[in-house]
């Protein structure tokens, strides 16, 4: 018999044995390929003999981290330890996959399955996913590895500690459709979360099954692209923080891709808005914080709300002293806002704050209280005819290089 020894993620060749029968021909004709000893596809026959019930899928048994039988039913299960990091080891009872130690978790990869036609993970766990309602992690888990619970469509409760503060990529991918809910422990969520500081980096990415989440009171940031993707997110709740001293930064492409997002009603104590928050989302109108003093941008000038294309109107709470460099500025991406509202207590404008802003409102109302407005601030706004600024201390200086040049009329009233 030869043997062929191929590498630990090149499972598409391994996938073309996926069933009973083709094992046992592939053993008659005197080739068998592996990336374990002859002796594990033994145990895999006899599994089927067996419990015939029991889905086969030589993923997870050719998974280079899988060296035990730790699926529920099998005769080995009781104290068999099935690694999936250095120092993590997993195991499925009762429909609960239980990832216990310390440290990160295996990266793992896809392949597609030609006789189902789809993409699947060779995580050990992936060929049961249709047994696995929960998944609970344990404190000292720090990662969850790429594609970890990709395709998990009956996933409907999943615990992760604080410990957690990185994701692979995919983690969630290919839908969760029961995760619906999520929050802090305790809370009866179907995705509870300990973090109380911070949400990691893409920690809720491709939850496309998620609806509405319940943030933890004091959070102090919103990591890059923690809800890109959300695509069913319509409900975002923050807390009331009255703390003097609380403060919060919302990450690069928070929210991007949340399509059902219709409304986001920041607290005031955020600081900082990270570059197309909202891309792709469906928000119409946003009230801006008196307390955000700066906005993100992305390649020249993309601020945080880029992108947004059903948005039409921003408010500038009242209080605000700032309005952003950037915020609203839009050069590689069609803006269609049409009105901002910018209340007497605003000093300054920053620089290219409503760039390209090619559907702003025909007429502009500035406060007498802005002292200055920064380079480009209205540059590039065609449909901007009148700038009304209004009697005051106003420092205008190089007007072309910051009012559009289409402007028609720019008087002080």
């Amino acid at each position: 018999m030869s043997i062929t020894i191929l590498g630990a993620r090149t499972m598409s060749l391994v996938a073309a044995l996926h069933s009973l029968e083709d094992i046992r021909s592939t053993l008659l004709r005197g080739t068998l390929l592996l990336i374990l000893p002859i002796t594990m596809v033994t145990e895999l026959l006899d599994a089927r003999l067996t419990s015939p019930t029991m889905p086969l899928s030589l993923t997870r048994t050719f998974s280079p981290t899988c060296r035990g039988p730790c699926l529920e039913g099998s005769a080995a299960a009781a104290g068999a330890s099935c690694p999936c990091g250095e120092n993590l080891t997993w195991n499925v009872e009762g429909g609960v996959l239980t990832i216990r130690g310390t440290g990160a978790m295996e990266d793992y990869s896809l392949y597609y399955d030609y006789s189902t036609q789809v993409w699947l993970s060779d995580a050990p766990w992936s060929s049961v996913w249709d047994w696995i309602r929960t998944v609970e992690i344990g404190d000292g888990v720090t990662s969850l590895g790429s594609y970890a619970f990709y395709g998990a469509a009956n996933l409907s409760r999943i615990t992760v500690p604080a410990s957690v503060t990185v994701f692979g990529a995919g983690v969630f991918g290919n839908e969760c459709p029961g995760l619906t809910t999520a929050g802090p422990i305790g809370g009866g969520y179907d995705y509870e979360f300990g973090w109380t500081d911070a949400v990691p980096t893409a920690a809720f990415s491709g939850c496309t099954g998620l609806q509405a989440i319940t943030l933890p009171v004091k959070l102090e940031r919103l990591s890059d692209g923690v809800f890109r993707g959300c695509s069913a997110l319509e409900s975002v709740s923050f807390h009331e923080n009255d703390g003097a001293g609380w403060a919060m930064t919302v990450g690069n492409r928070a929210f991007q891709d949340c399509k059902s997002l219709t409304a986001l009603d920041l607290p005031e104590g955020v600081t900082s808005l990270g570059y197309y928050m909202l891309q792709g989302a469906s928000v119409t109108e946003l009230t801006v914080p008196s307390t955000v003093t700066y906005s993100d941008y992305y390649n020249g000038r993309n601020g945080a709300l880029a992108g947004c294309v059903p948005l039409r109107k921003v408010i500038f709470a009242e209080g605000t002293k700032t309005i952003p460099a950037y915020i609203c500025a839009s050069e590689g991406q069609t803006s269609y806002l049409q009105e901002i509202v910018i209340p007497d207590s605003v000093s300054s404008i920053g620089n290219s704050a409503f760039y390209y802003c090619v559907n702003l409102a025909v007429e502009l109302r500035i406060p007498g209280s802005v002292a200055t407005i920064g380079d480009n601030a209205f540059r590039n706004c065609p449909a901007l005819t009148s700038l009304v600024i209004e009697e005051g201390k106003q420092t205008l200086v190089n007007g072309e290089r910051y009012i559009t040049q289409e402007l028609k009329e720019l008087e002080n009233t």
